[in-house]
C-alpha cells in the first residue's frame, strides 16, 4: 500500500511541477510580448526605433533567457535571442524596416512557443 501511495504522490507531483512551469513560461512569455508589440506600435506610428525601448527589450529577455532554456526547445529560443540582438544593430544603423521584421519574427516565434506549451491534448499527443 505504502508503494502506491508513493507512486500517486509522484505523479502528483511531476504534473503539478510541469504545470507550474508550464504557467511560469506562459506569465513571462506574456511579459516580453507586450513590450514586443508596444514597440511594434510605436515604431510602426512614429517609423522610427528607440534605443531604449530595444534595451528594455534585451533586459527583460536575459532576466529569462536561463528558465526558457531550461525548459523550452533551443532552436525556437535561440532564433528570438538572435532577433533581440539583432534589434540594438537595426537601431544604431538606423534600419527601421529591419528592426520592424526582426520584430515581428520575435513575437511570431514567442506566440508559437507560448501555444505549443498549453496543456492541450493537442500539444501532448
Amino acid at each position: 500500500m505504502k508503494r502506491i501511495v508513493a507512486a500517486i504522490l509522484l505523479i502528483a507531483l511531476s504534473v503539478g511541477g510541469s504545470v507550474l512551469v508550464v504557467c511560469c513560461i506562459q506569465e513571462k512569455s506574456d511579459k516580453i510580448l507586450k513590450l514586443m508589440e508596444q514597440d511594434r506600435e510605436l515604431v510602426i506610428t512614429s517609423q522610427t526605433t528607440d534605443k531604449n525601448r530595444a534595451n528594455e527589450i534585451k533586459e527583460e529577455w536575459e532576466s529569462v533567457e536561463s528558465f526558457m532554456s531550461a525548459f523550452l526547445p533551443h532552436s525556437e529560443i535561440d532564433s528570438v535571442e538572435i532577433g533581440i540582438r539583432c534589434l540594438e544593430n537595426y537601431d544604431e544603423q538606423g534600419l527601421c524596416d529591419e528592426y520592424l521584421e526582426t520584430l515581428n519574427d520575435c513575437i511570431n516565434t514567442l506566440n508559437h512557443v507560448k501555444e505549443s506549451e498549453k496543456i492541450l491534448l493537442k500539444n501532448i499527443f
